[in-house]
């Protein structure tokens, strides 16, 4: 088990990270060469998906920039059709690409996995950090990018 300090070095957490990879990958191999399939693998496997949740908190989260370049490089690799459907949507209709293309950007960033602080208006999470937030300012910077491109 990896005790997780109150303050860690990012390469700490790598380490740490690839320490608990190895394990459960060696685990992993003795328990097929074994033909064991245990309730020992099915431990490990929930203790190394626990830890690398708990250690990624401590990661920093993508910069927007650097989640920007990636959704470009999603455009650049997508159809036709579907780079003309992102480009002629107007701005203020761009939340529409939260339910396909904002889903990718929460689930590739593990977005949810980074803590923020809430700013609750009305019941709701207003903060500019909340993942749904960061995700939608990336659609849009990644249109008003590619705006100026055309």
């Amino acid at each position: 088990m990896i005790f997780i300090k109150d303050e860690k070095d990012q390469d700490d957490i790598l380490m740490d990270l690839i320490r608990s990879c190895s394990a459960i990958t060696d685990l992993s191999v003795q328990c097929l060469h074994d033909g064991i399939h245990s309730a020992k693998m099915l431990e490990a496997l929930v203790e190394f998906g626990i830890i690398s949740s708990e250690l990624k908190k401590y990661l920093d989260r993508p910069s927007d920039e650097e989640m920007v370049e990636t959704v470009l490089e999603w455009y650049n690799a997508s159809s036709k059709r579907e780079q003309a459907e992102f480009i002629t949507t107007d701005f203020e209709n761009l939340v529409v690409f939260m339910s396909s293309l904002g889903q990718n950007i929460l689930k590739t960033f593990n977005l949810w996995y980074y803590t923020w602080d809430k700013k609750i208006k009305d019941g709701v999470d207003v903060s500019e950090e909340h993942p749904e937030a960061v995700a939608l300012r990336v659609i849009e910077e990644t249109w008003r990018q590619l705006q100026d491109e055309s």
